[in-house]
């Protein structure tokens, strides 16, 4: 459901996604953290922790301000990720592969806070071409979307 404050309920999961705005491939606009185009790194460097601009930046901007009232945003386990693709068979037909009520949303990678299990280095994300998971280096930029606990 639109929440009508730049946020989406999800009544399965009880999850609150950020929506994001502008239209695909418009340019970015760094300023605006829920830009459809920003990219954003998990880890500054190789000690891979998070302390890149997924968190320094995006998520402390959503949290300093209290986005939508709220002041807990965080990115989504890749379990949590998952649960906003359309459920079909995959790769999915339409994309990007997630429901309408979520659009924009880049059809490339976005990043969950779930480490891959190969090592430190690599975290888990969703590529919403084609519905797939996979890990990237904590180093490279990839798209983020918030989520926080519904109340």
């Amino acid at each position: 459901m639109d929440n009508g404050d730049g946020t989406i309920s999800d009544n399965l999961t009880q999850l609150v996604w950020e929506k994001k705005t502008t239209d695909v491939d418009s340019g970015t606009n760094a300023s605006d953290r829920h830009d459809v185009d920003n990219e954003y790194d998990w880890s500054a460097d190789t000690d891979y922790d998070a302390d890149g601009p997924v968190f320094t930046d995006f998520l402390e901007n959503l949290n300093t301000t209290c986005f939508a009232g709220q002041c807990d945003w965080r990115v989504p386990t890749i379990n949590e990720l998952q649960t906003i693709l359309l459920p079909e068979t995959y790769p999915c037909a339409p994309t990007p592969c997630v429901d309408p009520i979520f659009l924009p949303t880049q059809s490339y990678n976005y990043w969950s806070s779930s480490t891959y299990q190969g090592g430190p280095a690599g975290a888990w994300l969703v590529t919403f071409f084609s519905g797939y998971t996979s890990a990237l280096n904590k180093t490279h930029s990839s798209y983020v979307r918030a989520v926080r606990a519904g109340s």
